[in-house]
């Protein structure tokens, strides 16, 4: 370790007093990654990982800690994870699950955990605009910021009606879900039922939407205590599975200040606080640009904008512990990422 990386790793830990986080969703992209952002610090803190299912990757290896709890759709869930906080020692929570934000946005849980716990959380109407992919529409075309036509199609019988105004092809999808859950490409009349069928099984709305032409872009955020950008970062994915959109498997860096300043007015729209991603579309049709959607968490290759030199996890977890810091939005483009699968070995049975 460098002189200087030595000196500022001595002066967080005494003066921010960081010694442990607790980082949830350890199976999923953005936990894991969201671990290995934190290694690549120089905070250097103890790390606690957590997730519903033993088997999960990220709780061999890499943490100091790990434990199982129940999902956040259970009863036991803020339970098991305050007694988690309690007996690890955590000083920081970080959680990467949208379920889970859901459930701890809410009162009285989010001013109980504060009392458990250090975190940087939106509150429960934040978190809603951001969860409800209609919320988040009419929340950003309320501040004049370009989305998709969205309309919400309450029955199957008035999907066809809807489909002829928006016009072939259409994109039908739930209010709620993640991963691209749910979704479909109607391109026709005669695959208008069963796109609203498949996607009222997934909770919420069933929603009709312009489908836009282009590739699709990430603006990692966080946002401070009081709703202001603290860090900010541009990505393109380059592949997504499925191929129509859904999860990036490979993507990279970009410079491109009209998005980076497109999703920091978006997320501020919000009234957010803590990490947020936007995803926007480059329409072709017109050059221009399209808000899709905001995750309420770091994005799944948030180890990406790590190593290119904006540390979303970094920031997150330094304005928990009450930091104050300059605005970080300078990172080096043209980095790309590969998801690359690779087996964990461990000394221990962990059959189901």
């Amino acid at each position: 370790m460098a002189r200087e990386e030595l000196y500022w790793h001595v002066f967080s830990q005494i003066c921010l007093g960081i010694t442990s986080v607790c980082v949830t969703g350890a199976g999923g992209p953005a936990g894991y990654n969201a671990v290995r952002s934190l290694r690549h610090s120089n905070l250097d803190p103890r790390i606690i990982t957590i997730d519903m299912d033993r088997m999960a990757p990220g709780l061999y290896g890499l943490p100091d800690a790990s434990y199982v709890i129940p999902p956040a759709s259970s009863e036991e869930f803020v339970l098991a994870l305050s007694r988690v906080l309690d007996e690890s020692g955590a000083d920081v929570l970080l959680p990467t699950v949208d379920e889970e934000i859901a459930s701890l946005c809410r009162e009285p849980v989010l001013s109980n955990l504060s009392e458990l716990v250090r975190f940087l959380l939106p509150g429960q109407e934040a978190a809603l605009n951001a969860l409800d992919k209609y919320r988040t529409a009419f929340e950003a075309k309320r501040h004049d910021l370009p989305v998709p036509k969205t309309v919400v199609v309450p029955s199957p019988s008035e999907a066809g009606s809807v489909a002829e105004e928006i016009g072939y092809p259409v994109v039908a999808k739930p209010s709620r879900s993640r991963g691209a859950r749910g979704i479909s490409y109607i391109g026709d009349e005669g695959q208008v039922e069963e796109g609203w069928n498949r996607a009222s099984v997934e909770g919420g709305q069933v929603l009709f939407q312009e489908f836009v032409p282009g590739p699709v872009f990430t603006v990692g955020t966080v946002c401070d205590g009081k709703g202001e950008i603290a860090a900010s970062i541009v990505l393109m994915k380059t592949r997504e599975v499925p191929s129509t959109g859904g999860v990036a498997v490979s993507g990279r860096t970009i410079s491109n200040p009209e998005l980076q300043e497109l999703g920091e007015r978006f997320v501020t729209c919000l009234d957010w606080r803590g990490p947020a991603s936007v995803e926007i579309k480059h329409d072709e049709r017109d050059n221009s640009y399209r808000l899709m959607e905001v995750n309420p968490r770091l994005f799944g290759y948030n180890y990406l904008a790590a190593v290119a030199g904006v540390n979303l996890a970094e920031v997150t977890v330094r304005l928990a512990m009450g930091e104050v810091l300059e605005p970080r939005r300078d990172y080096r483009e043209g980095l790309s990422f590969v998801r690359a699968p690779h087996d964990i070995i461990i000394e221990e049975e962990i059959g189901d």
